[in-house]
């Protein structure tokens, strides 16, 4: 049985490694002639698996810089604002809001812990006054708090996002919910040491979406089309076949998330997936009813319209 190109065994290993000869014109700018990286088992299907992350990382790392390198030296140097994802935003305020925050604040309450009761006591009174503050400015709708924190943050990473846009508005808000549950900790950390503080569903929510996200290069679409590649060279697929498999794997990605890592999907994702489809008429997107809608409003529109039994 022959085995994919990218895959290798070493002199002494057991184990599979992945490897990718880098072009010669691109070698001088990434001061190597190939990738490799052992995949830590010797089995062959799991290396297939988890060579794919890199594999997709790699081809991407080419591809940019062949992109650079193929940029005339003569052009501007003036900097680009790169307009930020969704989840851009949401990983910036998780950041700067909560998680950041809360390694200064540790830090903070074992300083002022260790310099004695009365610069404790009166950490402990600040902070309640911060977050009663705090707790208030949100009720009332007064975000300026937050707005300047907003700011300051996207002129930091180059981002192109008005204050006008829905994007900016996004990030206030996930700023002033993560920002509040900072100074929530702070006053449940002081008042009792040992426990453990749980943050809003908010927060909980905005570190879930992170952890399930995939690195750039490493989406399922992006894993899906290295596995297509492997396929089609190893002649174990045709065209036809792999690009019906395309169309269901972007269907079912669409549904659950362009951006999903492979290994946070849940068997019941998958199933909740297949009924979505089966719910649905058999090329429901051409149907003007159905236009521009998403699987899961499509499946909401077809139940409005089939018409009760009875």
């Amino acid at each position: 049985m022959s085995r994919p190109k990218f895959l290798l065994k070493r002199r002494g290993s057991q184990n599979w490694y992945a490897r990718m000869t880098v072009p010669k014109s691109l070698r001088p700018a990434l001061g190597k002639r190939e990738f490799i990286v052992s995949l830590g088992t010797p089995d062959k299907r799991e290396a297939e698996f988890r060579a794919l992350p890199h594999i997709s990382k790699w081809t991407a790392e080419l591809r940019s810089c062949q992109s650079v390198a193929a940029n005339d030296a003569s052009k501007s140097a003036i900097p680009t604002l790169i307009r930020p994802t969704m989840a851009d935003i949401e990983d910036a305020a998780l950041h700067l809001g909560f998680d950041e925050a809360s390694r200064k604040l540790d830090v903070l309450i074992r300083t002022q812990a260790q310099s004695g009761p009365e610069a404790f006591k009166a950490m402990q009174g600040l902070f309640a006054k911060q977050y009663a503050e705090q707790a208030r400015r949100q009720l009332a709708g007064d975000d300026g708090f937050w707005r300047r924190k907003a700011l300051r943050a996207i002129q930091l990473r180059g981002w192109d996002v008005p204050e006008d846009s829905t994007e900016f508005s996004v990030m206030v808000g996930h700023l002033s919910k993560c920002g509040l549950d900072l100074f929530r900790k702070a006053v449940e950390t002081l008042q009792n040491p040992s426990g453990n503080f749980l943050p809003s569903i908010h927060t909980q929510n905005l570190s879930r979406r992170r952890q399930e996200r995939a690195k750039a290069g490493e989406g399922i679409i992006d894993l899906f089309d290295v596995y297509a590649s492997q396929r089609r060279s190893e002649g174990k697929k045709g065209d036809d076949t792999l690009v019906q498999d395309r169309i269901a794997v972007t269907s079912f990605a669409e549904f659950i998330g362009t951006d999903r890592n492979l290994r946070s999907v849940a068997a019941s994702e998958v199933r909740e997936w297949r009924n979505a489809m089966a719910a649905l008429p058999v090329g429901y997107r051409k149907r003007k009813e159905f236009k521009g809608l998403s699987i899961r409003q499509a499946v909401e529109r077809r139940a409005k319209l089939t018409p009760l039994a009875g």
